[in-house]
């Protein structure tokens, strides 16, 4: 399903500077007017964490660091301030090969301070989970069982063509939530791959999860109330990818709830193949004169 919204993806902005062989680094500078910002946070504009994954992910794919691999967890992320509109951010990736796997913790800044710290883990792939086909595309449903797009638009803070939950299936408020997605290659970014980013599945996730903490006090308007972010992710196994035409199904859990925080947990699976296993996603509600008041002190770059 094509949202009238949406734009044809492209790939996310990422340049190499150095490749050395244990330190790489680079720039991600995507455009002032990416469609994404349409979708992500309506009247406060902030680029997706998940779009400063993939990209850092780009970096090190388009480096010497760790040919043949593939990213294969994300062993931790947190997202320490937002990147605005027209911002540049600065990546240092330090790299550690001494174990089974090759793994970069990435430092992403702006000229503001520090934005966001990665901790990521390569391994080789085996080739049957890259040639699978991509299905047919097929239109999915406006609304299900519990709730469809335009019902998910009025509890959380997403639109096209960042929104990546199509329709909540089960519900238990405060506990349990099950969404699905699925994969159009119309998403806001990644042109010319022939899988979902990492980025955009952890994005599909966290939009789950979102959507379970806000479901008893939706506010899909950032400019006032509490906005709910998702602030920190930890162990994030990557087992396999999404393709276009695929339906993910996420199953996400609340482990523990502590006054504006909650911490998630859940699997996302292809036809009852698990894709991805996430052991911590963190999110929190912030009050919006607090978001605001940050961004006029950085003021508009």
């Amino acid at each position: 399903m094509t949202s009238a919204h949406a734009a044809p993806a492209e790939p996310v902005s990422a340049t190499l500077v150095t490749d050395d062989e244990d330190a790489l680094t680079g720039v991600i500078w995507p455009e002032r007017d990416h469609p994404m910002y349409a979708g992500h946070y309506p009247g406060f504009a902030i680029l997706p964490g998940a779009y400063l994954l993939d990209a850092t992910d780009r970096l090190m794919r388009a480096s010497r660091a760790a040919p043949g691999t593939t990213l294969a967890e994300v062993v931790s992320c947190r997202f320490k301030a937002p990147v605005r509109p027209g911002e540049a951010v600065a990546v240092r990736l330090r790299l550690d090969r001494t174990g089974p796997e090759v793994r970069c913790e990435a430092q992403l800044s702006t000229v503001h301070g520090p934005v966001a710290v990665f901790v990521l883990a390569y391994r080789h792939r085996a080739a049957a989970d890259t040639e699978r086909p991509d299905r047919p595309r097929v239109a999915v449903p406006d609304a299900g069982p519990v709730a469809g797009r335009d019902a998910i638009t009025g509890i959380i803070p997403h639109r096209p063509p960042v929104l990546l939950v199509d329709e909540v299936t089960e519900v238990e408020p405060r506990r349990s939530l099950t969404a699905r997605y699925r994969v159009t290659g119309d998403e806001p970014w990644g042109a010319g791959e022939p899988e979902l980013a990492p980025g955009l599945a952890v994005e599909s996730f966290a939009q789950a999860a979102l959507l379970l903490m806000l479901w008893e006090d939706p506010n899909p308007d950032v400019t006032r109330g509490s906005v709910a972010l998702a602030g920190q992710g930890e162990a994030i196994a990557l087992p396999g990818r999404a393709r276009r035409g695929d339906v993910i199904e996420h199953r996400v859990q609340v482990v523990r709830r502590f006054g504006d925080t909650a911490i998630f947990k859940g699997t996302s699976t292809v036809d009852d193949k698990v894709i991805m296993e996430v052991s911590r996603l963190m999110a929190g509600l912030r009050p919006a004169e607090q978001l605001i008041a940050a961004r006029d002190e950085r003021g508009t770059p």
